[in-house]
């Protein structure tokens, strides 16, 4: 599966950092957030983050600008739909979770959807049940077989 546009829901800083390696690896991101708040500091971490990659030569001038520009912050659920693929980088409450899984599948059955980014959640107690979007190798039914 070729993916040219990642879809992040989350952020905060595991967020940010999955936004910030998949745009430095020449891909797009949409970071989602529901409140305007996490994506400012997002934004400003990622910057001060390309500064410093820049600083200690790890990036250039022009590919730093490339990575911001590559970074779409958006407080828009439907706006993952131009993802290719979408994971998910938010809080550790199984409850919101599985209400962004179950949203993710209901919403989206194109994209891949990769697992949760946390170990914690990769048990066979976790999800308390399948997809029920029969197209979709969504984020609920692929945890049951992590």
């Amino acid at each position: 599966m070729s993916v040219s546009v990642m879809g992040v829901v989350g952020a905060g800083f595991m967020g940010s950092r999955i936004a910030e390696s998949t745009a430095v690896a020449g891909k797009f991101a949409i970071v989602y957030e529901p409140d305007d708040a996490p994506l400012a500091r997002s934004r400003a971490n990622l910057g001060r983050s390309v500064e410093r990659a820049v600083a200690r030569g790890k990036l250039s001038a022009d590919a730093a600008a490339g990575v911001l520009e590559r970074i779409v912050f958006t407080t828009r659920f439907e706006d993952l739909c131009a993802a290719d693929a979408v994971i998910e980088a938010i809080t550790e409450d199984a409850k919101v979770k599985g209400e962004i899984f179950a949203r993710l599948d209901d919403s989206y059955p194109t994209p891949a959807f990769l697992p949760p980014t946390h170990p914690r959640f990769r048990s066979r107690s976790w999800p308390p049940g399948p997809s029920t979007h029969s197209g979709c190798s969504g984020f609920t039914s692929s945890l049951q077989f992590l």
